[in-house]
């Protein structure tokens, strides 16, 4: 892999935009009404997702945009931070990472997306 090889240089971006999400999403665990981590977090996904697409790697660029989505109803504040909400985002970064590598598992993912709408909706005191 060289480093003038376009993929391998968004395989390193992604991996170091992931180390900052995970941060991002390990401090907010410790402080959930903590806007400016809400903001990094969603920063980091949103360029991550963008990123991923303009590179094709599209499963990327799908599965990011429903953690994406999640982080912005709690930027706009229809959503509450949550422990839940923090640790299926923080499951979804680690399958994200399989994805930048290329050997993601679907039915994990959708498992993960599953959570994701689960604790989205619990957040919102939306019962199931």
């Amino acid at each position: 892999m060289s480093a003038e090889d376009p993929t391998a240089a968004f395989r390193i971006e992604a991996g170091e935009l992931l180390e900052q999400v995970e941060q991002g999403l390990l401090d907010l665990g410790h402080r959930l009404d903590d806007m400016n981590l809400v903001n990094a977090v969603f920063r980091g996904l949103h360029t991550l997702k963008g990123s991923g697409a303009m590179f094709g790697f599209d499963a990327l660029a799908a599965f990011t945009h429903h953690c994406e989505s999640a982080f912005d109803r709690v930027r706009k504040g229809d959503v509450r931070a949550t422990p839940e909400l923090v640790s299926v985002i923080l499951s979804a970064a680690d399958h994200m990472r399989t994805l930048v590598d290329g050997d993601a598992p679907a039915a994990h993912g959708q498992a993960i997306l599953d959570r994701l709408a689960a604790a989205v909706d619990a957040a919102a005191g939306i019962s199931a």
